[in-house]
């Protein structure tokens, strides 16, 4: 036995083999695939990507070149065989999306005919302000569409899919926005670990802590908060169930709602942290009425001058466990349930120990 990529033949590394399969992998498309690894979004929509950019989705015109299906037609428009680039872009549905994206800002964007060579421009594109996310997302909610129509029946509505791509693409910003203000400055691995975990308040203080949820691209949110002392002693939480509304928009929900409650018990001198940095941004610093959260930021500084509630912190998320489970139970709740004991679904054997209002010794995320 012999390594024929070694220089003498025999020495097997693991760089040389790296080196082999790079040789092997390499392909006039290496280009489209680094772009579409480095595209800033859920890894399932970068997997759809991909997926496009290898030609594998399962349309009529591949299902019919393998038996899989009675013709290679277009399920929604009946008139032009079912491949990718139609089921993207070329379709009268994809179209009239595009259309309602673009307006009049890309008048060359029909004129490729090469699927790949199409992808890269517009993943690549720098004219259009995140271009890119808008891109992915509106591919991924037509073939979303188009896969909802044929098993579930649903008629495809460009209003509706116009509507899931703008909060899609809202969603995508924020969450990256406050992913990229939570990198580490520091090296220093005690100091970035001693943030991670709840720390109690100073003693007379209470603590909120709050947090929002949000699922099916913004159709379906929810919030919730938790309450606790110096002692780490449970004092209340809620859940809430939302109407559709963006992921800081859940926050500041959370925010709010939280101070409300903590106004009817009569507490006042709060201490309150949230996981989203924005929405702290907002809070502290104040936005312009134009702004969809105006109305939400103006509830909440009058909510905190009434209770003299000064302090407002963002945190980071693994110290907001709690406040992130009340606000996912949200989603099971007809409306807003209030909990004056620590719920069942808060109990966990790897968190730290506090008490319950009765003393009794529980394992609670706080």
């Amino acid at each position: 036995m012999a390594w024929a990529r070694s220089p003498d033949g025999g020495e097997f590394s693991h760089a040389l083999a790296y080196e082999s399969i790079l040789s092997l992998t390499h392909s006039k498309h290496s280009d489209l695939y680094k772009c579409i690894w480095k595209w800033q979004g859920p890894e399932r929509i970068k997997l759809l990507l991909w997926k496009v950019a290898r030609e594998i989705l399962l349309t009529n015109l591949t299902r019919n070149s393998r038996g899989m299906a009675p013709n290679d037609l277009c399920p929604i428009c009946n008139a032009e065989p079912e491949s990718i680039i139609h089921t993207i872009r070329d379709c009268h549905l994809a179209k009239a999306t595009w259309n309602k994206i673009l307006g009049n800002t890309s008048p060359n964007f029909y004129n490729f005919d090469d699927l790949q060579h199409w992808l890269f421009w517009n993943l690549s594109r720098r004219d259009i302000e995140g271009w890119s996310t808008v891109f992915a997302v509106t591919v991924d909610c037509l073939w979303w569409a188009r896969n909802n129509y044929i098993f579930n029946n649903m008629i495809p509505d460009v209003v509706s899919s116009t509507i899931r791509i703008n909060t899609m693409v809202t969603n995508i910003k924020e969450a990256w926005t406050e992913f990229n203000h939570r990198i580490p400055k520091s090296n220093n691995s005690s100091a970035a670990s001693s943030n991670q975990n709840w720390i109690p308040p100073s003693s007379g203080t209470v603590k909120l802590n709050c947090d929002g949820a949000v699922k099916d691209y913004g159709s379906r949110a929810a919030c919730g908060g938790i309450a606790g002392d110096s002692t780490g002693t449970f004092l209340w939480g809620f859940s809430a169930k939302l109407g559709q509304c963006s992921v800081v928009q859940s926050e500041l929900w959370a925010i709010l709602k939280s101070l409300e409650i903590a106004k009817v018990k009569g507490m006042s001198n709060l201490t309150i942290e949230s996981d989203s940095l924005m929405a702290v941004k907002l809070i502290q610093q104040g936005c312009s009425s134009s702004h969809t959260c105006f109305i939400l930021v103006c509830k909440i500084s009058m909510l905190l001058k009434e209770t003299r509630s000064p302090n407002i912190l963002h945190i980071c998320r693994d110290a907001n466990n709690a406040a992130d489970r009340m606000a996912r139970e949200g989603f099971n709740t007809p409306d807003v349930c209030i909990y004056n004991s620590a719920p069942s679904f808060l109990f966990d054997n790897s968190t730290v120990r506090v008490a319950c209002n009765d003393s009794t010794p529980l394992r609670v995320l706080i």
